[in-house]
């Protein structure tokens, strides 16, 4: 999905926001759900306007901001779980990594875009942490990250070096201290 289509169709959700009920959002959420299941090619742009829209401020009117918030992040999190591990052959524009198939870890394959690490179950720091994995997906050839399922991990994202201009690493969830330092 272009930047600029993700940019404006969540802008356009966050505008109609402050006039919706907690119905209106669930179905949204539903319906950008049902696009991926029915169409793995609408991942791409599903995930930009989910990320963009947990990333951005925006109205709620009488909603309780956390809890649509909450929303976004449960549907980010179903996508995110529903992307094909990088153990199972097919196309699709991201694979997702988890403590179980970590050791699958490989470059990436024909229109494989983006690496998905889920951390859940991965110890905060040391040789068993989830960065480690994303630094060996970079030096394999990864350039596109999402880390989620975060709860406090330390160092996302360290270990890069310098020659790491254009990769591009979404964090979702509770990301302990030193993200991207180092």
């Amino acid at each position: 999905a272009e930047a600029g289509e993700t940019s404006a169709i969540s802008a356009e959700i966050a505008s109609c926001v402050a006039t919706w009920q907690f119905a209106n959002v669930r179905w949204l959420l539903d319906r950008i759900r049902a696009e991926v299941a029915a169409d793995r090619a609408r991942f791409d742009w599903a995930i930009g306007v989910l990320l963009t829209l947990n990333d951005r401020r925006f109205y709620c009117g009488a909603l309780k901001r956390s809890v649509v918030l909450q929303q976004i992040r449960g549907t980010i999190d179903a996508l995110l779980d529903s992307v094909p591990s990088v153990s199972v052959n097919g196309s699709s524009s991201a694979r997702r990594v988890a403590w179980g198939t970590r050791d699958g870890l490989r470059p990436p394959c024909s229109g494989e875009r983006t690496l998905v690490i889920c951390a859940r179950g991965f110890q905060a720091e040391g040789e068993d942490c989830d960065s480690r994995v994303l630094v060996a997906g970079y030096r394999l050839g990864w350039r596109s990250f999402i880390v989620y399922g975060l709860s406090g991990q330390r160092f996302t994202a360290c270990g890069l070096g310098a020659g790491s201009s254009g990769v591009r690493i979404e964090v979702v969830g509770s990301s302990g201290d030193y993200l991207s330092s180092g």
